[in-house]
């Protein structure tokens, strides 16, 4: 079974605001940019814990533009944008079958922040989640 796609905090009229001039995001067709935000969604909600509980309809507008500016930066590099694993570390896992042998690494960001300007714009609303998922507070 799927799952299904939640809605950004963020709607696809606002953000083309928020990322006018952006060439990749521009150049993208309106489905590339929903998934995007999408994704940008997902990797709000699975490193941060919403302290005041909002949605999609009532979201921050620092929350909303963090959505946006993470729906960009997976446009224009798919292949770099981090998403958090549930495991909140550096993992190596070298297999062989035969005579082929590969390694894999999987960076999460909770040992380091990928993205320290979404943390500050958030920061006010959402709190980290350390790496076991937990909430982790912080003195502000």
């Amino acid at each position: 079974m799927a799952q299904e796609l939640k809605t950004p905090y963020i709607s696809l009229a606002d953000a083309e605001i928020r990322n006018a001039g952006d060439v990749i995001w521009d150049a993208a067709s309106d489905g590339e940019k929903n998934d995007a935000l999408a994704v940008g969604r997902y990797y709000l909600d699975s490193r941060y814990y919403v302290g005041v509980p909002f949605d999609e309809d009532d979201a921050p507008i620092a929350v909303q533009n963090a959505n946006a500016d993470l729906g960009k930066d997976y446009l224009n590099d798919p292949d770099t944008f981090i998403a958090p694993d549930s495991s909140g570390n550096l993992k190596s896992e070298r297999s062989k079958a035969d005579t082929v042998e590969y390694e894999v690494e999987n960076f999460s960001p909770a040992s380091s922040d990928p993205y320290p300007m979404i943390s500050m714009m958030v920061d006010p609303y959402l709190i980290y989640q350390g790496a076991n998922g937990a909430p982790h507070f912080v003195d502000r």
